[in-house]
C-alpha cells in the first residue's frame, strides 16, 4: 500500500498518466479503503467489522501486517463470543472469568451478554455467587447449587462472623430470666451460666423467645415440651441418658420438628449448646451424627439459619462439619 501510493504520487508529480497508471491508482483506491476498513475494524474489536474487513481484503488478494493482525484479532473475538453463547445458561465462574480476562486483554466492548459477565466478574462477588446459584437453579444442577450456597455462606460468615455467635441471636432469653424459671437445682447465677453451654442435666425450659408470641396457651405448652423431649433425644443419642427406644425417641423429634417449625431452631440451638465445652468429647460425633440427620429432614428458621452456618464454619467444628457433610445439607 504504501509503495503503490509512492508511485502513483510520483506519477502525479510530472503528469505522468497511462492504462498502467490507470489500474494502479483503481487498485490502490481499493487498498486504501481495505486498510480503512482494517483499522476501524480493529479499533472497535467487533466481530462484524473485522469479518467486513477482511472480505473486502480477500476480494482483491490483499495481504498485509494489518490484515494478518485482524485475522488473529477475529479469531479470539469469535472465540469469546462462541464461549458467551455455550456458556450463557450456566454461568460458570471459571469461565466466566477467564472469558471476561480475554476480552479485556484485546479492549473488546461486546454486546449485552459480555457486558453482563463483566459486572458479575467486576462487581460485588456475593452477586455473582447469587447469579450462578440462580443458573444452577433453573438448570436443574442440584449439586452445583449446593456448592455455590456454600460459598455464599462462607463469604457471608467470613464477613459477619463476629456478629453471627448464638449468644448475640435477637431472640435468644436473658440467661438469668431463663434460669429462674427453674426454682431448684443449680443456683441462679451457674444455670444461666450454662444456657449455651454443655449440661448434663435435663432442660428446664427453651432458651429462646421464637414461640412466646404463641397466643394458644394449649399450643404453647406443648412446643416447650417437644423442646425438651428434644433435648433429652440428644442426651440419650450421646449416651448421657439410657434409652432402649432410641429408633422411637429419634423419630418423634424429626416429626415433632417437621410439624412444628417453630421448634426447630430451638432444637439445633441444643446441638450448639451440647457441643460447646463437653466435658466428654469422646461422644461429640454422636451429637453431630444426629445434627447431620436433622438436617437432612428439616431446616431452622431462617432468622437463625446464618447463625448455624457460622457455628459449623468455626475453625473447631468444620473439620467435623464436613466429615458429617452439614455445609451441604443445610441448603
Amino acid at each position: 500500500r504504501k509503495w503503490l501510493n509512492q508511485a502513483l504520487d510520483f506519477c502525479d508529480s510530472f503528469g505522468y498518466d497511462s492504462p498502467d497508471v490507470q489500474k494502479c491508482r483503481i487498485i490502490t483506491q481499493k487498498v486504501n479503503i481495505c486498510h480503512r476498513m482494517l483499522s476501524k475494524a480493529k479499533a472497535a474489536v467487533d466481530q462484524t467489522k473485522l469479518q467486513k474487513a477482511l472480505q473486502a481484503c480477500e476480494r482483491i488478494k490483499y495481504r498485509s501486517p494489518l490484515e494478518h493482525e485482524v485475522r488473529g484479532l477475529l479469531f479470539r473475538v469469535r472465540r469469546i463470543n462462541e464461549e458467551i453463547s455455550e456458556g450463557w445458561k450456566a454461568l460458570v465462574e471459571d469461565q466466566v472469568r477467564t472469558v471476561v480476562a480475554a476480552a479485556d486483554e484485546i479492549k473488546m466492548t461486546g454486546g449485552k451478554k459480555l457486558k453482563t459477565w463483566r459486572e458479575h466478574v467486576k462487581g460485588p462477588y456475593d452477586a455473582f455467587l447469587k447469579a450462578q446459584y440462580d443458573h444452577a437453579v433453573k438448570q436443574g444442577d442440584r449439586e452445583r447449587a449446593v456448592r455455590v450456597m456454600v460459598r455464599r455462606k462462607d463469604l457471608l460468615v467470613s464477613e459477619k462472623k463476629q456478629a453471627l455467635v448464638l449468644s448475640k441471636y435477637p431472640h435468644l432469653k436473658d440467661p438469668m430470666l431463663w434460669a429462674r424459671e427453674k426454682w431448684f437445682g443449680w443456683d441462679h447465677e451457674t444455670r444461666a451460666s450454662h444456657m449455651t453451654k454443655f449440661q448434663s442435666e435435663s432442660l428446664h425450659a427453651p432458651i429462646s423467645t421464637t414461640f412466646e408470641h404463641i397466643v394458644d396457651t394449649r399450643h404453647k405448652k406443648e412446643l416447650r415440651r417437644q423442646v425438651t423431649a428434644a433435648f433429652e433425644t440428644i442426651q440419650k443419642f450421646m449416651g448421657q441418658r439410657n434409652t432402649s427406644r432410641m429408633p422411637q425417641r429419634i423419630r418423634e423429634l424429626l416429626s415433632d420438628a417437621l410439624d412444628n417449625k417453630e421448634i426447630r431452631s430451638e432444637v439445633y440451638m441444643m446441638f450448639i449448646k451440647q457441643c460447646t465445652d463437653n466435658p466428654e468429647p469422646e461422644k461429640v460425633p454422636c451429637i453431630w451424627e444426629l445434627l447431620s440427620l436433622c438436617l437432612s429432614v428439616f431446616p431452622p428458621n431462617k432468622d437463625f439459619e446464618d447463625y448455624l452456618e457460622a457455628w459449623l464454619r468455626e475453625p473447631s467444628n468444620l473439620p467435623d462439619a464436613d466429615k458429617y457433610h452439614c455445609r451441604g445439607l443445610l441448603r
